[in-house]
Formats: structure tokens, C-alpha cells, sequence
């Protein structure tokens, strides 16, 4: 992984995690966030249009539209950040429950990092094994569930 998508993808980790962290205090005192906004939207950028994306991009949402949003099983959204001046996309797919998927690419379509995620928890890896995790329900290795902020 280059540094620019080591980058994005701790950027997006702590994001999410500071997301969260806001959500669970709030749970914590019993008050509800006022219209909260999805977990990237402070760094959203404009909408883009499907004309404009690269390949890889459209490739992504079509995947995770198939096998997530239309099996009923949640929901997909694409997101245009901007991180040090520059666009990433995201591809973002959650079930109704609390785990979901995550594939960032930059402007020219190249794969930034791929994520399996459990509430504030994202773990990076291979993404055609994040997306098998689609299939199988599974989670890597590498994310201990128990860890999050609302298994306290």
C-alpha cells in the first residue's frame, strides 16, 4: 500500500471512529444526535455522477448494490471525500445490523484500500477477501469485535 492510501485509509479509520465515539456518548447520556449525518460526511465533497466515475468505481457500487442492497440485506452508498485537496471515492455498503464494507478509490479508479466494518471498527485487507466477507458473513482475523465501544 503507498503512503497516500495508508493515508486515506487511517484517515477514514479515525473518522469513523470519531463518528462513533460522538454517537456512543450520546447514547451514554440518553439524547439522541439531531439529524445525524452519515459517519464520512464531514469530509464529503459534491455528489458525483455515475458519467464521471472511473471504472473500478462503478465496478464497486454494481457489486456491492447486487449482493447487499438488492438481496435486502442493507444498504450502499458512494461518497466523494476530499482528503488534502483530493477527491477519494467511497464505496460504502452496511447491512441492517452493524457490519459493512468499505472500498476507497482515487480519481483515476486506483484502489486506495479495501475494509470489512463493525460499527467504529474497520479492518483493512485484500479486497477481493473483504468482499468474499460479503458471501460468508466472516469477519478477519485481524478484527476483534469485542472491542468496540458499544460491546463495553
Amino acid at each position: 500500500m503507498s503512503d497516500w492510501a495508508n493515508k486515506v485509509c487511517d484517515r477514514i479509520t479515525t473518522t469513523m471512529q470519531d463518528y462513533w465515539q460522538n454517537r456512543y456518548r450520546a447514547y451514554l447520556k440518553e439524547t439522541e444526535m439531531d439529524a445525524t449525518p452519515a459517519p464520512l460526511a464531514a469530509m464529503m465533497a459534491t455528489a458525483p455522477t455515475t458519467a464521471t466515475l472511473p471504472n473500478a468505481v462503478q465496478d464497486a457500487y454494481q457489486y456491492y448494490q447486487e449482493n447487499v442492497a438488492e438481496r435486502d440485506r442493507g444498504t450502499v452508498e458512494l461518497e466523494t471525500l476530499t482528503l488534502e485537496d483530493k477527491l477519494v471515492y467511497a464505496v460504502r455498503a452496511t447491512t441492517d445490523g452493524d457490519d459493512g464494507w468499505l472500498e476507497l478509490y482515487d480519481t483515476s479508479g486506483s484502489l486506495l484500500g479495501a475494509g470489512r466494518t463493525y460499527i467504529e471498527l474497520v479492518a483493512w485487507g485484500d479486497r477481493d477477501e473483504i468482499r468474499s466477507e460479503v458471501h460468508t458473513g466472516d469477519y478477519p482475523a485481524t478484527m476483534d469485535r469485542n472491542q468496540t465501544l458499544w460491546g463495553q
